[in-house]
């Protein structure tokens, strides 16, 4: 039986990491403290390529801590954002952010309310 740890014990252990590829944090509820944790835990990190952030609702104000990680990042090539209440808003500034990110080869946004305007 796989035992399972909170996102914040996780995002700790994290930043001492230097061998994960992957994080999967799907369908967990994060607040804006444990991303701003995680993005403190990996701004040096020089092995993390995929973060997966489904369905772990993080709504615009998510968004906006997530874009402004991934503006400096040079290893993230992936992630998921997908089902997390991000509006037009969330997505213009992912998109202000992310102008000048040349890592990131796939974003998914898909099933949140992210209209023309976004």
């Amino acid at each position: 039986m796989t035992k399972l740890i909170k996102p914040t014990d996780f995002i700790r252990k994290l930043q001492d990491n230097e061998k994960l590829t992957k994080i999967n944090l799907r369908n967990y509820n994060i607040n804006s403290n444990d991303l701003k944790l995680l993005s403190g835990a990996l701004k040096n990190n020089k092995t993390v390529t995929h973060i997966n952030l489904h369905n772990t609702n993080i709504y615009d104000d998510g968004a906006k801590i997530v874009a402004k990680f991934l503006q400096n990042n040079t290893t993230v090539t992936k992630i998921d954002l997908s089902n997390n209440n991000i509006s037009d808003d969330g997505a213009i500034k992912l998109a202000k952010f992310l102008e000048n990110n040349r890592t990131i080869k796939r974003l998914y946004l898909s099933g949140n309310n992210i209209g023309d305007d976004g």
